[in-house]
């Protein structure tokens, strides 16, 4: 295997999680129970951020980068945490709905990044604070959270 960072992490994430997610969202719109009901997941972004109004529901796998954190056990391989915004896209006009959707997206992500953890080599964290965004000026009833993940794995180059 050759190095390949956050591009492989992200390319294999996504599978995982397109895979995933309409199961994932069947689970937590029954947990809930309520009126509040989450949709599929209409487009899936990435690499970077839209650069047009997104699709709703939609969610981006935006890599900010990767740091070396040490040399694995061997000499041709490296320990890389690849930095991972998962950033999730909802639209509603009643902002407590929107809110409600934001963060059982999230729960359900980072549930999904917990069960991938154990069948792709890849340790997860959060890299730091989750946050949300202002709804859009151009789509006022779209907002999006942010989700900062470090995917860890030794990688052989």
């Amino acid at each position: 295997m050759t190095l390949k960072a956050v591009e492989e992490a992200i390319r294999l994430l996504d599978i995982y999680l397109e895979a995933n997610i309409a199961a994932k969202i069947v689970v937590l719109n029954a947990r809930y129970a309520d009126s509040t009901t989450l949709g599929d997941i209409k487009k899936w972004y990435l690499g970077s951020l839209p650069i047009v109004t997104p699709e709703n529901p939609s969610i981006c796998l935006h890599g900010t980068g990767w740091t070396a954190l040490s040399a694995g056990q061997r000499k041709d391989s490296l320990e890389i945490a690849n930095q991972v915004d998962l950033v999730i896209f909802i639209g509603d006009s009643v902002v407590e709905n929107r809110f409600k959707k934001l963060c059982r997206y999230v729960i359900g992500l980072l549930e999904l990044c917990q069960a991938y953890e154990y069948s792709s080599g890849y340790s997860f964290s959060i890299g730091g604070q989750v946050r949300m965004t202002d709804a859009m000026s151009t789509a006022p009833f779209l907002a999006g959270i942010i989700v900062p993940i470090i995917m860890t794995k030794v990688e052989d180059f």
